[in-house]
Parts: C-alpha cells; sequence; structure tokens
C-alpha cells in the first residue's frame, strides 16, 4: 500500500492476486483513533486498474489495484488510517474463489512540509473599515501578482470596487478567458461603482482579478486594487463575498520552492492549519522587511521583526504545543525597524512536527 506525500492522495493499494468488489464502503480511511470513516466530512473517489495496468471499473470488476483520492485536501500533520476491507463493511472484497481477503490497515500522516502556495495555505487582503463600503470595510492589495478569486452562479457579475486617486488597475480573468484590464484610478475618491461582466453561460463561472502593480493615470498616487462587494446576476448583493485571497507569489532562488509570497499592506495575514506539537514559520528575511504578529489559535504568541541588514532566510520555531489541531496565523503590523525600507512580510513554507 502507498499513502499520501501531497495533500490530495491518492492512496494506492496493489492486490497480490486478482480480486472483485472494491468500493468506498471497504477501501477507506479515517483519522486515527476516531470512530468512524470521513466518508461524510471527506467525499472519495475511485479509479482501479486490471493486470494489464488498464483502466477499469471498480464495481464488478476484476481488479489487480486501486488507488483512492480524497475530494477535500488532507491536514498537514494530521494522523489517518487507510483500511482495506474492514470488518463490518456492507460488501467484502473477494478473491477468485470468492473468498473475503484479509483485512489490512496502514497508518500515515499529512504532509509536514508545506509550500506558501499549499492549499492548506489562505490568505487575506488588507480590510480598511469605512462607513462608505457596502459591508462597513472592503479589502486592497496593491502588490503585483496579488490575487483574489471569487466563484459564483450566474450570466452575469457585478463587481463592486474602490476609485480614487490612489487606485491601479487589475487584469481580470472568468473561467480562464480574458476580460481586460480594468482602471480603477480617479481624480477623487468614489465608492459604490462597479465593473459588470454579462453574457456569460449558465452555471459556475470563476473570477479572477490580479493587481498588475501599475498606476492608472499619471497623476495616480497608488497602485491599489480593492473589493468592496459582488453581486452575481439577480441575486442579493454580498457585503462580504467570499472571495480566496492571495499574495504576490514572487520568485527566489534561495527559497525552498523557489518562490515566496509576500505583502506590505499593514492588517494582510496568512493562515496555515496543520495537526502538531511544534510549527515552523520559514520566512525571507530583508532591508525592507517590517514587523509580524503570530498568534496560535487565536492568541498573540510573539511580534517578530523580520528585518536584517542583507537578504537571507530564517524561521519562527514554536514548540511545546498539544498534539491536536492548531492554526497560525500571521499578520502584518505595519511597522517596521527604523533601518528598514519598507512593511514586507513573506512566507517560504511551513513545516509541522
Amino acid at each position: 500500500m502507498t499513502t499520501p506525500t501531497t495533500l490530495t492522495g491518492p492512496i494506492a493499494v496493489t492486490f497480490s492476486s486478482d480480486v472483485s468488489g472494491v468500493t468506498t464502503s471497504n477501501f477507506v480511511f479515517m483519522v486515527t483513533g476516531s470512530s468512524g470513516t470521513l466518508a461524510g466530512t471527506l467525499a472519495c473517489t475511485l479509479a482501479c486498474k486490471d493486470l494489464s495496468m488498464a483502466s477499469t471499473s471498480c464495481g464488478g470488476s476484476t481488479v489487480r489495484s486501486a488507488s483512492l483520492t480524497p475530494t477535500a485536501h488532507l491536514v498537514p500533520g494530521q494522523h489517518y488510517t487507510v483500511t482495506v476491507n474492514p470488518s463490518g463493511a456492507p460488501t467484502a472484497i473477494t478473491d477468485s474463489a470468492g473468498a473475503p481477503i484479509p483485512t489490512t490497515n496502514a497508518a500515515f500522516r499529512g504532509s509536514l512540509v508545506e509550500q506558501e502556495s499549499s492549499l492548506a495555505v489562505s490568505y487575506t487582503w488588507r480590510a480598511i473599515p469605512t462607513t462608505r463600503a457596502w459591508g462597513g470595510s472592503y479589502t486592497t492589495e496593491r502588490i503585483a501578482g496579488a490575487r483574489a478569486t471569487y466563484t459564483f452562479t450566474g450570466t452575469s457579475l457585478k463587481w463592486y470596487t474602490v476609485r480614487g486617486p490612489d487606485q491601479g488597475t487589475a487584469t481580470v480573468t472568468i473561467d480562464g478567458l480574458s476580460y481586460g484590464t480594468v482602471n480603477n484610478y480617479r481624480a477623487t475618491p468614489l465608492f459604490g461603482g462597479f465593473v459588470s461582466f454579462a453574457g456569460l453561460g449558465a452555471g459556475s463561472h470563476t473570477l479572477v482579478i490580479t493587481v498588475t502593480g501599475a498606476r492608472g493615470s499619471r497623476a495616480g498616487t497608488g497602485t491599489f486594487v480593492s473589493i468592496d462587494a459582488m453581486q452575481p446576476g439577480a441575486a442579493a448583493l454580498q457585503k462580504t463575498p467570499p472571495v480566496r485571497y492571495q499574495w504576490r507569489f514572487a520568485p527566489f532562488a534561495g527559497a525552498s520552492g523557489g518562490h515566496y509570497s509576500v505583502s506590505d499592506q499593514k492588517g494582510s495575514a496568512v493562515y496555515f492549519t496543520f495537526r502538531g506539537t511544534s510549527i515552523e514559520w520559514h520566512t525571507l528575511l530583508g532591508s525592507s522587511n517590517g514587523r509580524a504578529a503570530v498568534y496560535i489559535d487565536g492568541v498573540l504568541y510573539t511580534t517578530v521583526d523580520t528585518y536584517r541588514s542583507t537578504t537571507g532566510l530564517g524561521f519562527l520555531r514554536i514548540t511545546g504545543l498539544i498534539d491536536t489541531i492548531h492554526t497560525i496565523k500571521i499578520v502584518n503590523a505595519g511597522t517596521r525597524n527604523a533601518a528598514s525600507h519598507g512593511t514586507y512580510v513573506t512566507v517560504d513554507r511551513f513545516v509541522v512536527g
């Protein structure tokens, strides 16, 4: 049996002889120590191969191997147990003679090293409170490459944004197709304005807004791109839309994955949920870096000054945690060392212990 090395699987098993009757009720995995499988929480898909390694249906087929792929990603550091042919399953996996094969178990942990681009990492842009915004605040970012992804259903969409002298440009795609560049520059601030997209097909769509890092005018004072609200089709206005944010992913040969994430905006944050007794936040240090507040499970742990006179890599290691699920949150404090040229905060990777 082969267990996953990534958060998305798959779990693979190869049988010593032909078997039949493989289903998601007799090839299962669960959190170790739990009372049941993850079927209610984590839907799975099955793929099997026959002796010739050609794909075949699991149900009613004679197979030599099977793989189970979780629909939702695994939790880094979580303890899992895989069971093939568990006792009490509604149906059994049987050999060529029709006899149930022996029960087999394997234990594994979710990946212990995750890059800044991991599915287990989530980001927020800076939120600016104002009574002029639909939901009492809006989100904003200014560094080229930062992204906001929004999935919706409908044949049209209104993106309510902020316009003003510090607002720049952004490229827009819907379902991977370019919808051009949006310029939110305006000589005086304006709230309530929107960018409209129409003529979309029925069903689900994904909008991606990418900050260009360019001003909207020579007279502009900034490169910010902002999200106030979203309104898909004739649906109600979403004053706090479920947007998935991303900081800029910047290339750097010295980073563990060849790149790192970065933001210089006060209040922008990164979250990483894991199971373990320790966690390391690996970061890029430099002369334009600022301070970050680090929280564990919502409680402030420490404030880190990531300024260094020369560029290099460093990490913060937090130990002595209870062996359970935790979330580390890193928030850009918006402050800096007097010698620093900026307030950048970065993420290279996380290492679970």
